[in-house]
């Protein structure tokens, strides 16, 4: 189930992340991505390369920038970017309701 990007930026932007991390853009296409693609969240690496040829870097750099911008929620990458997806989704079923 795909999720808007508006939804996204919203949950993102509730949570904390600011904007102006590099990481942000990488979150917002990790989330978008893992939502219409699911299977990419049983390796989160194949996910860090998806987004690394989209912005033309490496998925090391990638992973790392995430890291970066989600490290004072304490969760790990891939933590993180399921529970968004879920709550994200979540919040559309309620909204639709």
């Amino acid at each position: 189930m795909a999720i808007e990007l508006t939804d996204i930026y919203e949950y993102l932007d509730n949570v904390g992340i600011k904007h102006s991390n590099i990481g942000y853009r990488y979150l917002v296409m990790a989330i978008q991505s893992g939502s219409e693609h699911m299977e990419l969240l049983f390796k989160i690496n194949d996910l860090y390369v998806v987004i690394a040829e989209r912005f033309n870097k490496s998925p090391q750099s990638v992973g790392s920038s995430i890291r970066n911008a989600i490290s004072f929620t304490n969760q790990p990458n891939k933590e993180f970017i399921v529970k968004s997806i879920m709550s994200i989704n979540m919040s559309e079923n309620n909204d639709s309701n």
